[in-house]
């Protein structure tokens, strides 16, 4: 198994620069990285340097705090996917979570997800605890939704 194609070669810092996005292009066509993941403002220089490769783009929207509504969310994916992306990685809204509003959570995953289309949505959360609340508890709600759910300490689940 080469590893090198389950890596999302990531440049999210607000100082970064379209010289790092390209350095950061350049070394995922060279290790062949699944993806990079870059903020909006750079996915469609990414998606020109990577165009020929087997590189994906993918983009975060709701970054970095998830606290967009859902259609500041959906109009980001809207453009990433106009300018080149292939997958999205979605900070959920943590705040509307921990106040136990799941249906509006869920709901917003679902909605993220049907504007995606067929690119891959992933999204992302602050603790496990939060993960291992979806999945246990609120399993049922979650029907549709992300492709992946990510956490700095879980890594990439497949949801049914």
């Amino acid at each position: 198994m080469k590893l090198n194609k389950y890596i999302d070669h990531t440049l999210l810092k607000p100082e970064a620069t379209a010289t790092d996005i390209e350095k950061l292009c350049l070394e995922a066509k060279q290790y062949e990285f699944a993806s990079v993941c870059v903020n909006p403002t750079y996915v469609s220089l990414a998606y020109e340097l990577l165009q020929d490769t087997n590189v994906n783009v993918c983009v975060v929207v709701g970054f970095p705090l998830g606290a967009n509504i859902t259609e500041t969310k959906i109009m980001e994916i809207t453009n990433a996917l106009h300018d080149g992306a292939s997958e999205i990685d979605m900070v959920m809204n943590i705040s509307q979570f921990k106040s136990n509003n799941y249906d509006l959570v869920a709901d917003e995953m679902r909605a993220c997800k049907k504007a995606a289309g067929e690119a891959v949505v992933k999204v992302y959360h602050i603790t496990t605890r939060i993960l291992l609340t979806l999945f246990y508890q609120h399993n049922r709600k979650l029907a549709n939704t992300p492709n992946f759910i990510n956490t700095p300490s879980y890594s990439l689940s497949t949801l049914p």
